[in-house]
């Protein structure tokens, strides 16, 4: 499950250097707290990729389903007489807001744009969107590992499921939380 981040690196945060006993285990706490990260931040931590998606927008914007937007290649309206589609720069682009649109998943129009159609799956677009190695913040990275480090080291939290993600490491997620869409 788990692209971003391997054995290898939270074996060495741990201080690991013959780590292969542990590779499965080590592997288990990594998926278990990809999970854990991604529904406290609701949002994906998978590789990015490519996706299509289909949205029932309506108003000025919509949140995509996997954060960050990389670039979008095609977004399409699907109006009551024909589909229109909507140039890409009537909508806020990272260049116009530094950035915090794409991070957070959200595609606005502008300009000369005033909403979308508003219909059922109305709204298409086909855009690049997750984190890579290279763009993963680094807090979000570290406190990933820290989770696995954490469970590695108290196993015994990880089977009671109480208190299993220390404060400070929720409060990182937390800080990355997607607020304005659905998981």
């Amino acid at each position: 499950m788990a692209d971003l981040l391997t054995v290898a690196t939270v074996a060495r945060h741990l201080g690991l250097t013959d780590y292969e006993d542990q590779r499965t285990l080590l592997d288990e706490y990594i998926d278990a707290a990809q999970s854990v990260a991604e529904r406290i931040m609701n949002r994906s931590l998978a590789t990015a990729t490519n996706y299509t998606e289909w949205h029932d927008a309506s108003g000025p914007y919509f949140y995509v389903d996997r954060p960050p937007i990389v670039s979008i290649s095609a977004l399409v309206d699907d109006a009551q007489n024909a589909a229109r589609s909507i140039t890409l720069t009537n909508v806020v682009t990272d260049s116009y807001d530094g950035g915090r649109n794409y991070k957070i998943g959200k595609v606005e129009l502008w300009d000369e744009e005033s909403g979308y159609c508003g219909l059922r799956l109305g709204t298409r677009i086909n855009y690049t969107g997750g984190w890579t190695t290279a763009t993963l913040p680094d807090d979000v990275r570290q406190a990933w590992i820290d989770l696995v480090a954490y469970w590695f080291n108290n196993p015994d939290r990880v089977s009671e499921g109480t208190g299993a993600v220390p404060p400070e490491i929720r409060n990182v997620f937390l800080a990355w939380r997607c607020t304005g869409r659905t998981a």
